[in-house]
């Protein structure tokens, strides 16, 4: 196993969503910011 590791996400996070956003064959993650209105990528 992977040591954890902790990623901020933003205001108030909800909604977190698993794709390929960029294409490259890999699964990223959005996390919806309810308090800021906007959306969080991590990108692999």
């Amino acid at each position: 196993m992977k040591q954890r590791s902790n990623y901020g996400a933003g205001d108030h996070p909800s909604g977190p969503s698993v794709g390929d956003f960029d294409g490259d064959g890999k699964l990223d993650v959005a996390v919806a910011n309810t308090a800021s209105n906007s959306v969080t990528l991590f990108l692999r």
